[in-house]
């Protein structure tokens, strides 16, 4: 990928896919005392599994655009005439 983005668009495109991550998370601890709880409902179980894979992929995803972010070329946000010292 030959885009180059300022600096700080880069860094809040990292913060919102470490957000994703961290929420997914939790929801993946969560489905899995779902799991637990629902004990010997094959198909509510195989759902619950079924989701948390889905969470497995989407965490992948997210620190793959992470990755591919952290790898591309930056330049500085022009400063604007109200930020100037």
């Amino acid at each position: 990928m030959n885009q180059t983005l300022p600096r700080q668009h880069i860094a809040e495109q990292i913060s919102e896919c470490n957000q994703t991550i961290n929420r997914a998370s939790d929801l993946q601890v969560s489905l899995y005392g779902l799991v637990s709880m629902v004990g010997e409902t094959p198909e509510m179980k195989e759902l619950a599994l079924q989701a948390a894979e889905a969470i497995d992929q989407l965490r992948d995803i997210a620190k793959g655009r992470i990755q591919l972010l952290s790898t591309m070329k930056t330049t500085k946000a022009p400063i604007e005439e109200g930020e100037a010292v």
